[in-house]
């Protein structure tokens, strides 16, 4: 019996940055797709809606990028932040960055703890999350105004533990 190795993963041309869409809304993932399918650095690798599907997803195609929203079923508004750890400590050079509705200093700072380099409420600008994408691609963080306002405060001390 012949044991085949494992093939490596294709990986596109150099520089190209591979993203992986999480989120529940086909129509959402199908829209951001066709919006990054524009952008000549940039490659969708795959789709999932659930956490079970994203981490196979992850595992199989090894994208540079996961783009995925905190709620990904009807029975969990952060399902998400579990995910995320989950991806950071299986891949921990991977880029988390956070797409989504909510926008909560603490949501924000659990992101963040849970292995997220940035975080960017939908809303945002398309250009806006093209260069959020390439900012976490090249391991820096990534914050939409807003979201980076909600870090400043939490670190300027609200709602942290006093010093002993």
């Amino acid at each position: 019996m012949t044991v085949t190795p494992p093939q490596a993963t294709p990986r596109a041309r150099p520089g190209t940055v591979r993203i992986a869409l999480v989120d529940d809304h086909a129509i959402l993932r199908q829209g951001l797709r066709s919006i990054l399918d524009r952008e000549p650095d940039l490659e969708v690798v795959g789709e999932a809606s659930t956490d079970a599907e994203a981490l196979a997803l992850v595992d199989r195609m090894r994208p540079d990028i996961v783009l995925l929203d905190l709620k990904l079923s009807a029975g969990s508004d952060f399902e998400g932040l579990g995910l995320c750890g989950r991806l950071s400590s299986a891949h921990p050079g991977i880029g988390l960055l956070v797409l989504t509705t909510f926008l909560d200093e603490q949501l924000v700072v659990r992101a963040v703890h849970a292995g997220a380099r940035g975080y960017v409420v939908k809303d945002v600008d398309t250009t806006e999350l093209v260069r959020a994408i390439r900012a976490v691609s090249r391991g820096e963080s990534a914050f939409d105004s807003r979201s980076a306002a909600a870090v400043v405060r939490s670190l300027n001390g609200q709602g942290a533990p006093a010093a002993q």
